[in-house]
């Protein structure tokens, strides 16, 4: 998702990156960074739940499905799981 509205990978820069440092990021990753104007709010927030550290906070594929996102059914950012 990152890749396709922004056309670049998340964390491979082909200009810098070696596969050591691919590696490394891969390894310490904690948060994409998200302050692109090709992401609005909406997809920043599915962005987030869906690569969240911890795998409790993290979306599952029917949450990802039913976010506001990808559903086009209101403009209100999810605050909760239950929501």
């Amino acid at each position: 998702m990152y890749e396709l509205l922004s056309g670049k990978h998340p964390l491979w820069d082909k200009n810098k990156d070696t596969r050591v440092s691919y590696k490394e990021k891969i390894v310490n990753f904690k948060e994409l960074n998200l302050d692109l104007p090709c992401f609005s709010d909406l997809a920043k927030s599915l962005l987030q739940k869906l690569c969240a550290h911890n795998p409790i906070h993290r979306y599952s594929s029917a949450e990802a499905l039913s976010h506001p996102w990808i559903t086009r059914q209101g403009t209100d950012i999810p605050r909760s799981f239950i929501e």
